[in-house]
């Protein structure tokens, strides 16, 4: 009887983490799904500086821009979950770190002086070194509950506004 109720319970706990993991990855898909579907733009520029202070295989890299399709975007008033923060020539982007397992450690392959360019018509990000390209990738937007990029940003919020916190406002609105 014993060996039964262990079994049972077993089972229960499995049946409940895949549920529950489910239930997750769909929520970022949905996340990553409306997101891209109000970021069509497009930008490009250098990379001035990444910030590897996330602890969860996440970087900001802060950009000069050249190109932009958009002068401002900025959706953290309402949303947690978003890609980038565009003002003028100045954008600061969440990215996957993208790990160098050449040097010691596991440094980001990211580094001031390349070329990072973001293009919503095909939701791919592009990573260049004087005009080869070293990687591509579609962007993930991240709903890992704790990492709050908010208060990393250089580039003020607009007056009066204030970033949402997680779980709340969990995509952005078409304005």
């Amino acid at each position: 009887m014993k060996k039964l109720v262990a079994v049972v319970l077993v089972l229960v706990t499995l049946v409940v983490t895949v549920l529950f993991s489910r239930a997750q990855d769909r929520e970022q898909q949905l996340v990553n799904v409306r997101y891209k579907a109000v970021c069509d733009f497009y930008f490009s520029g250098v990379v001035v500086d990444v910030k590897n202070d996330f602890d969860v295989h996440r970087c900001m890299l802060r950009l000069e821009l050249d190109t932009s399709t958009i002068a401002t975007f900025d959706v953290r008033d309402t949303t947690a979950y978003y890609h980038a923060v565009i003002d003028g020539t100045d954008a600061e982007v969440i990215e996957s770190i993208i790990y160098d397992h050449s040097e010691s450690g596991q440094a980001n392959f990211i580094k001031s002086g390349m070329r990072y360019t973001y293009d919503g018509q095909v939701d791919s990000a592009y990573l260049y070194i004087e005009d080869i390209l070293l990687e591509s990738w579609s962007i993930q937007i991240s709903t890992f509950e704790l990492m709050d990029v908010a208060r990393f940003h250089q580039i003020p919020m607009a007056e009066g506004k204030t970033a949402v916190q997680r779980k709340r406002g969990w995509w952005p609105r078409v304005r």
